[in-house]
């Protein structure tokens, strides 16, 4: 048995009519050439007009930088921190016959609110007040991920995260568990692995987008993918922000031109501490 057959048993914590599930989305996006959507996936949809969106915690300076230059940063799993999150990537699979391809990926979660608190805290443990979380609308997502693939010759695939197993059973081989009849390897079954995550962390409900391919670019570990169109639809701020964290100096200017702006008033920078170029000391000068 391949693994491509090993499906996600994701929890879904939405009501009837709330969501669309994989075939709905499969249906959906048929027309997208380059996208794969593998085992059960849920993506918020609450009333028909709405569109369908997915969550994503992080800073508010990688957000503004994100919201600015239109580019979403897909991370290699190499760069991943947690040992377990990237064990696949590095594994050794000469023995199966399988070579995998280059990875990036990009987590979301399909949860708006449920279990708010605990991501506020999990992407913040050192109590930073920095966090945002951005609403992504996944047309928009999925449509600039075709585009990508198509120009680069690689593969989107979307899988939500599979939470079945425990710490010890992830640091094993798997043939009691994950890889239990399980004779052979494929790119959908490497995919599988790559979205096994331990069950302490079921109740983020992830969900993983990957590109797959040969020619990847990476700078510094992320892969640079504009998007089209309107992709985040909402910002909400984290409880008890750090002001400093939102503020800098030009967003402090910015928001004074536009509060005075009807008054006229001309809003500078001191330049008390400006930088000033290096001292050259020049004999005879008379100025």
């Amino acid at each position: 048995m391949s693994l491509k057959k090993f499906e996600s048993k994701n929890p879904n914590s939405k009501k009837e009519g709330e969501y669309l599930d994989s075939e709905a989305l499969k249906k959906r996006y048929s027309k997208l050439e380059n996208v794969k959507i593998l085992g059960d996936v849920f993506i918020d949809k609450f009333n028909e007009k709405a569109p369908l969106t997915v969550y994503r915690y992080i800073r508010y300076c990688w957000a503004k930088e994100m919201i600015d230059s239109n580019i979403v940063s897909f991370a290699n799993p190499k760069v991943w921190e947690d040992p377990f999150e990237k064990r696949f990537i590095n594994g050794n699979y000469q023995s199966s016959g399988f070579a995998p391809k280059q990875l990036a990926c990009f987590c979301v979660t399909t949860e708006h609110g449920l279990n708010e608190a605990a991501f506020w805290r999990g992407f913040d443990p050192d109590g930073q007040h920095d966090l945002v979380q951005l609403t992504l609308d996944f047309d928009v997502l999925l449509n600039s991920l075709d585009s990508f693939a198509g120009r680069h010759n690689a593969t989107i695939y979307v899988k939500a995260c599979d939470y079945t197993y425990t710490s010890e059973q992830l640091k094993s081989s798997g043939k009691k568990s994950f890889l239990k009849n399980v004779d052979s390897l494929d790119e959908e079954g490497f995919i599988n692995l790559m979205s096994l995550k331990r069950r302490a962390f079921a109740s983020e409900n992830e969900l993983r987008l990957f590109v797959y391919g040969d020619n990847l670019s990476f700078e510094n570990g992320y892969l640079k993918i504009p998007f089209e169109d309107k992709l985040v639809k909402t910002m909400k701020i984290c409880p008890n922000p750090n002001r400093e964290a939102f503020l800098s100096e030009e967003d402090i200017k910015l928001c004074l031109k536009k509060r005075f702006e009807e008054k006229n008033i001309s809003i500078v920078n001191s330049l008390l501490y400006d930088k000033v170029p290096v001292f050259n000391f020049k004999k005879g000068a008379k100025t």
